[in-house]
């Protein structure tokens, strides 16, 4: 699941800087960092396998590299889901092989105990509280060259 945010990050008096964001670039990188750093706050997170296995730091393509993501990241159940279970529990879901998921119009269900602003969207909801920061960290970097 990809998260691409140029051009949605930056106001028309930004894209100075927004230029001056090259691929693989120092400026790049340190954005990346951190918005990954204030995503995580909002990633679900139960292992943490989803939150830590963040790749393209330094693209300006932050992409996370599990199956699940995209449906993690827009919140919805998808299915067809068959329960396991061990010894009377529910443990999981599984779908057939060969059989391609689609959304049941349901919605997710986020665990708060390890992560409370676990949920959908997370790259909106952080750039809602953080852009200014995001921002701030650019011109910084960009200025510091």
């Amino acid at each position: 699941m990809k998260i691409r945010y140029e051009g949605k990050l930056f106001t028309f008096w930004d894209k100075i800087f927004a230029k001056k964001l090259q691929k693989g670039g120092r400026a790049q990188t340190i954005l990346d960092m951190e918005i990954v750093k204030d995503c995580a706050k909002y990633t679900p997170f139960d292992s943490g396998t989803l939150a830590h296995t963040v790749d393209g730091i330094g693209s300006g393509i932050i992409t996370y590299k599990v199956p699940y993501a995209h449906y993690m990241y827009y919140g919805k159940v998808y299915g067809p889901n068959i329960p396991l279970y061990e010894d009377g529990i529910l443990t999981g879901f599984f779908s057939p092989k060969g059989v391609t998921k689609q959304p049941t119009g349901k919605s997710l269900q986020y665990s708060k105990e390890k992560n409370a602003l676990a949920g959908p969207f997370w790259f909106e909801r952080a750039k809602a509280d953080n852009k200014k920061k995001w921002l701030a960290t650019v011109k910084k970097a960009v200025k510091n060259g």
